[in-house]
């Protein structure tokens, strides 16, 4: 639907939220975190939007940069 290339990528979105670099509140919800997995050798990273009240994933997609805006909540 919104991002194809990580249709088929299931395990790497569990790999990112249980193994986060990185874990900030979102701006637009109180109740989802961003997780940002480690980067790959290309500098490219898997984000995940998750619900943490339903324990549900809203979005996941590939990124080159962090949003440097959002509060930080964890970080390795």
């Amino acid at each position: 639907k919104g991002h194809p290339e990580v249709a088929t990528q299931r395990a790497e979105v569990a790999l990112t939220v249980s193994n986060a670099e990185e874990i900030q509140l979102s701006a637009f919800d109180p109740d989802c975190r961003v997780y940002y997995g480690v980067p790959s050798r290309t500098g490219r990273r898997f984000v995940v939007v998750a619900n943490i009240t339903t324990g549900s994933v809203r979005t996941a997609y590939i990124t080159r940069k962090k949003k440097k805006s959002g509060v930080i909540e964890w970080s390795r």
